[in-house]
């Protein structure tokens, strides 16, 4: 009845612009019984305003607004990337919870570097609390991503300053001023201003002070911070004075922070409650099947350590999802060798779908005179294990026995 506007009693004047204005047919019965806004316009105290002629809506686009009354009629709704968000702001517009939800989810499960930073702000504008974690956590887990991404430039001021805020960030502070730099640069750009530092300084504003200069070191400050010409001559020298004499200079007196931004820890998922003890030869692999029920991302792993003959000096990780490589690399162990499983993590971060089976092979080498080492190995482990709200599933309970342990973060 919708689609062929069989009896239809409203007519909604949906559009920002002349050009994009859209006649759109509906039934008031059906808007009114599902949302408490159309209920009030066509049959309270203000309905003989509405009970005749077209209703303007020009805050919505046309296709959103379908898509709305679809999900009325259906509770059916196809999302996008594109109309997720125009939907998501119909949603609350018209107190509609169930397709707010949807929204939200959809959301939450297609955060990408690219759109976390629009997302996280429509989020705080929709006051939005599990979709704001989700955000942040994914902003302080992969941060270099997201501030290299094409988008972060065409954030505003004000979010910005919040994600300066974060005391848990993985990116080092002099790469987070450069990629403030960045942004200064192209706000400067959108404002027809030249680039110079001193128009960069004025537009970060008091946002500078949120960067944790002094926890630089001298050699990152000096080179790169001190000649950018965004700071003052009296801030570099607070700076360089703490930075010299750390002990006698007063951090009170500085007008940036001082404590290092926190890595975010990850989840430490373990596989095994019961060890036996075996021999490992270098060339010797573990490996495992695994998925989950929600996005992940792999930090690193535990992987058990030499207890007797030659030292673990490094591990080959590679990890593929059907024939596509994700990871094949090298890393050498640095970790105190006198705890039994030792946490090595990825140089970068790798990403794992939902309901998507992973393959992870990791080649222990042993570096001595015996080319092996006698290592820990977990035994009656389970095929299905949940832990901090995501559900991992082995392919067999006992794979992998010499790596008991997986680093995680939600995704």
């Amino acid at each position: 009845m919708l689609q062929c506007r069989i009896a239809c009693d409203v007519t909604f004047s949906v559009g920002p612009t002349q050009d994009t204005v859209e006649d759109i047919a509906a039934h008031k019965y059906m808007l009114v019984s599902r949302s408490p806004v159309f209920f009030a316009m066509f049959c309270g105290p203000m309905s003989e305003t509405t009970s005749s002629g077209t209703i303007r809506v020009p805050d919505v686009e046309p296709d959103a607004f379908r898509h709305m009354l679809e999900y009325l009629y259906s509770d059916e709704v196809e999302l996008s990337d594109d109309l997720v968000l125009p939907i998501l702001y119909i949603g609350k517009k018209y107190i509609i919870p169930a397709l707010t939800t949807k929204c939200t989810t959809y959301l939450e499960e297609h955060l990408h570097p690219d759109n976390v930073c629009l997302i996280y702000e429509q989020s705080l504008l929709y006051d939005e609390t599990t979709l704001i974690e989700k955000c942040v956590l994914f902003i302080e887990t992969r941060t270099e991503d997201v501030l290299h991404s094409s988008s972060f430039t065409d954030i505003p001021l004000a979010l910005l300053t919040r994600i300066l805020q974060f005391e848990c960030l993985t990116i080092s502070e002099l790469e987070l001023f450069q990629a403030c730099l960045r942004w200064a640069q192209s706000e400067c750009k959108r404002h027809n201003k030249d680039t110079c530092p001193r128009n960069k300084r004025k537009i970060l504003g008091d946002a500078i002070y949120l960067i944790h200069f002094p926890s630089m070191s001298l050699k990152e400050f000096s080179r790169v911070v001190a000649r950018s010409g965004i700071l003052t001559a009296e801030e570099k020298c607070s700076v360089f004075e703490y930075l010299t004499c750390e002990e006698d200079c007063d951090s009170h007196a500085l007008l940036f922070p001082v404590t290092p931004r926190q890595k975010p820890q990850p989840s430490i998922l373990k596989r095994f409650s019961v060890f036996g003890k075996s021999n490992v030869y270098s060339g010797d692999c573990s490996i495992m099947k695994l998925q989950c029920d929600k996005p992940v991302i792999i930090k690193g792993f535990g992987v058990s350590a030499s207890l007797n003959y030659d030292p673990l000096a490094e591990i080959q990780v590679t990890i593929k999802q059907d024939r596509t490589f994700m990871c094949n690399r090298s890393i050498p162990i640095t970790e105190e060798r006198s705890v039994d499983i030792m946490h090595v993590c990825l140089p970068e971060c790798v990403i794992f779908k939902a309901n998507t089976w992973y393959t992870i092979i990791v080649t222990f080498h042993f570096y001595g005179d015996h080319d092996q080492g006698s290592c820990r190995r977990g035994k009656g482990g389970s095929k299905t294990i949940t832990f901090d709200g995501v559900t991992f599933e082995f392919d067999r309970a006992d794979s992998a026995g010499f790596v008991p342990q997986i680093l995680f973060c939600s995704a």
